[in-house]
């Protein structure tokens, strides 16, 4: 994996964001053995972008098609969800965020999921209710009753 990496690295430096990302759905469409592969190869997609986006004006739908499939494989990896709510909080559409917290809250029962749910509502003003009410169906979930970090996030939030 570190080959291609370096190999779409030099795409990018050589041609540009364009190419390489052509070349990253290319890569991406290999039967991949590992997933922790193709995490990387999203992760390094990813950070790639925001790198180019650093000097040059990046639309959202760019970063929407990186995290979209990224998060459909990946639903739980902190390092895109953190992004999706970056990117996603900017646009005008913030509804798209909690459409999406709310579907795989109800999906996976992974602290990291509610956890990153609930930052995402903290962001938005007057949605203390919804807070709660977030809290209180993860803590419902018997895997999550357990979850020191939402229990303590939730006294904390009181």
């Amino acid at each position: 994996v570190d080959q291609i990496l370096i190999i779409l690295l030099f795409e990018y430096l050589y041609k540009g964001i364009t190419e390489a990302t052509e070349l990253f759905h290319t890569v991406k469409q290999f039967n991949w053995k590992h997933a922790i592969a193709i995490q990387r190869i999203y992760q390094f997609q990813l950070d790639l972008l925001e790198y180019h986006g650093r000097k040059n004006i990046v639309p959202p739908v760019t970063y929407r098609a990186i995290l979209k499939p990224a998060l459909e494989l990946f639903p739980s990896d902190p390092r895109f969800l953190s992004s999706f709510i970056q990117h996603e909080s900017r646009s005008q559409l913030q509804n798209r965020i909690r459409r999406y917290f709310d579907e795989f809250c109800n999906k996976k029962s992974s602290p990291i999921i509610w956890l990153f749910a609930i930052k995402s509502e903290t962001k938005r003003v007057g949605t203390s209710n919804r807070i709660v009410s977030l809290f209180e169906r993860a803590l419902d979930i018997s895997e999550l009753s357990r979850c020191a970090m939402i229990w303590r996030s939730y006294v904390q939030f009181h």
